[in-house]
């Protein structure tokens, strides 16, 4: 479990580095790897409580046929931690609808890495942040154009989930 949530921490700490403004990934010092803010995630940022936000979050994954099947606590696997810096509410919410999952790994089991889909609900500066990694940036990197069209399918879900909360 230690070692999940380390991963989780990593790639989210990639993440929201990759979707800063002014952010790069280089690759000998290479333009053609910037990255814009808006291709590696969907955020959404909502002005309710966090609680709410949750409870909602809950209810719309609910409603769009998916099952939470982990919910990792960031916050409180940190705190635990000695000597770890304090950091705000902060969790991670994995979901699946399993006959999508199917039809993807059906298509191409590289769709597994993009398995269980996730939302990452945060506080920053008296709102309520959610953020997910979006499924297209991920599937331009396999170098099969045809696989898009079901990598749009379930972004498109993931952005009505999170959506259905604002």
């Amino acid at each position: 479990m230690k070692t999940g949530l380390l991963v989780c921490l990593v790639m989210t700490a990639a993440f929201m580095a990759a979707g800063a403004p002014s952010s790069k990934l280089h690759a000998a010092g290479n333009d053609a790897y910037t990255v814009k803010p808006d291709d590696i995630s969907y955020t959404v940022r909502i002005k309710k409580s966090y609680d709410a936000v949750i409870d909602d979050l809950k209810d719309s994954i609910m409603d769009h046929n998916y099952k939470i099947v982990n919910v990792s606590d960031i916050q409180k696997g940190i705190s635990g931690r000695t000597g770890a810096p304090p950091i705000g509410k902060y969790k991670i919410y994995e979901f699946c609808n399993l006959s999508l999952a199917e039809k993807l790994l059906t298509k191409d089991l590289r769709f597994g890495v993009l398995m269980p889909c996730r939302a990452n609900i945060y506080e920053d500066r008296g709102e309520v942040v959610i953020m997910t990694m979006r499924p297209t940036f991920v599937v331009k990197t396999f170098g099969d154009p045809s696989l898009m069209g079901l990598a749009e399918q379930v972004e498109k879900e993931m952005k009505e989930i999170i959506d259905a909360v604002k």
